[in-house]
């Protein structure tokens, strides 16, 4: 976890800056926790996907990349862990 050091300086009569700074740090305290990292149920990991795309990408990058649009992520980071199985099917489909 990242730790960030945050110094205010408010003026304590004004109410607006108070009310502000209470805002703050409620939003802070309701932020939810990151959601930890865990296998999707096919036992594939991105490392996986990752190993397998470097041998591919050069020869087949517009394809990859049409195939990450249908699947909607923008690259394989944002791909949903439910898809990597098809994903893994569509790059051992390429020759």
């Amino acid at each position: 976890m990242s730790q960030v050091k945050i110094e205010v300086n408010i003026n304590v009569d004004d109410p607006k800056q108070v009310k502000a700074l209470n805002s703050f740090i409620g939003a802070l305290k309701t932020k939810a926790a990151p959601a930890k990292e865990t296998a999707p149920p096919t036992g594939i990991k991105i490392e996986d996907i990752r190993a397998l795309l470097a041998k591919k990408v050069t020869a087949h990058r517009t394809d990859i990349k049409a195939e990450l649009t249908r699947l909607e992520a923008n690259n394989v980071t944002s791909l949903d862990p439910e898809k990597y199985q098809e994903f893994m099917n569509f790059l051992n489909g390429l020759k």
